[in-house]
């Protein structure tokens, strides 16, 4: 039976900031000495392949979704008609400094791969999270294998920066249970040791240096994962960057959009949800892709003002006549109106700074991006 409502629940915590002369600082420690005390869901596949860091970051995000999960126990209404959508901000899983396999920001192939089989392997397998779908920000992470779906002959350093989604059963057998999707090229607050970020969007890939490998992906078999439905519903996900280059809402394949023609469903004006996981990244009207009546949310770790946002699409505005509504806008050329639901949270859990699942504060970060721990739990609408 298709899902008839949602309900967005906001994972508030940073994952990258300014110090207070306006460098920015990736170094966000997950050690907490209070965290063996967190309540974890029984942790699930390769355990033993994860090092220090990337088990103190899966412990806790595995610890907040328990915690999101029985706050929204306690609210009558939700059933199974109703899906739950949870999200963490880019970078979640970013290593501090160096990471113990690697020796730079970014975790090996090994524990890349360990932390999403422990991610999938405890959410999907069953019954606590049916009707969740779980966006637990990206990962970052590097290599110098070569696969067919991730060609490197020359064994370069390639780095990733790698959401994606995790279903909770369905009891479906033709709804796979999760897939991985690669943002569409690094930015400058990836974390990335050294590497090229111009503006031009030509090349498949960009070298640092001789022995570095930047990935960019154009390719519309890739750009079609980031599109993907749920029990009836069609969802569009964006990695920060991607939600400014106008990824989901652009029909321009030569600045790496993604066209109407290849996905699974009709058009743009078709996806009911968008979803934005971010590190620096505000809604952008003119890159919004639900469509009208369905809703875009955000969350993000490195904010001056809201983290996180849930609004609906209330108009579309073509071109440059804002007094017309026009229900097949020209991609390149539209605006969308929305509505800011932001602040319509039903309940609230504060993660402060005593709590075991509480990130602490690195000393160097100013104030003005530093911001509370929470998990906001949005009042649910119909899709």
């Amino acid at each position: 039976m298709p899902y008839t409502h949602f309900r967005y629940i906001a994972y508030q915590v940073p994952t990258c900031a300014k110090d207070k002369d306006g460098n920015t600082i990736f170094e966000i420690s997950p050690q907490n000495k209070n965290l063996k005390k967190a309540a974890v869901p029984d942790l699930k596949g390769d355990v033993k392949k994860l090092g220090e860091d990337a088990k103190a970051r899966v412990t806790r995000f595995l610890a907040v979704l328990k915690h999101a999960h029985a706050e929204v126990q306690k609210i009558k209404g939700d059933n199974k008609n109703t899906l739950k959508i949870f999200m963490a901000p880019e970078f979640y899983f970013r290593p501090t400094g160096k990471s113990q396999t690697t020796g730079e920001p970014a975790y090996s192939y090994e524990e890349y791969k360990a932390i999403k089989d422990v991610l999938r392997k405890t959410i999907s397998e069953g019954d606590t999270f049916n009707n969740w779908l779980v966006v637990p920000g990206t990962i970052i992470w590097k290599w110098t294998g070569s696969t067919q779906k991730r060609p490197n002959p020359s064994q370069l350093k390639a780095y990733f920066n790698t959401s994606l989604y995790i279903k909770g059963s369905t009891g479906s057998s033709t709804e796979k249970a999760s897939k991985v999707l690669e943002k569409a090229w690094a930015s400058p607050v990836d974390g990335l040791p050294t590497g090229r970020h111009g503006t031009t969007h030509t090349a498949t890939a960009d070298k640092g240096t001789s022995s570095e490998l930047y990935v960019k992906y154009y390719g519309q078999d890739k750009l079609r994962k980031h599109v993907f439905s749920y029990g009836g519903v069609r969802l569009g996900l964006e990695i920060c960057l991607e939600h400014l280059l106008h990824r989901l809402f652009s029909n321009d394949a030569n600045n790496g959009g993604l066209l109407t023609a290849t996905l699974p469903f009709p058009g743009y004006t078709d996806i009911h949800l968008q979803l934005l996981t971010a590190g620096g990244m505000p809604i952008d009207k003119k890159a919004i892709a639900a469509r009208l009546n369905g809703y875009i949310m955000r969350s993000d770790g490195m904010g001056s003002k809201l983290q996180t946002n849930l609004c609906k699409v209330t108009g579309i505005i073509a071109g440059n006549t804002p007094a017309a509504l026009d229900p097949n806008p020209d991609p390149a050329t539209n605006t969308k109106c929305f509505s800011d639901d932001s602040r319509n949270v039903e309940r609230t859990y504060a993660i402060s700074g005593e709590s075991s699942l509480a990130i602490l504060r690195p000393p160097k970060y100013g104030d003005k991006y530093w911001f509370p721990q929470k998990i906001k739990v949005y009042k649910r609408h119909r899709v």
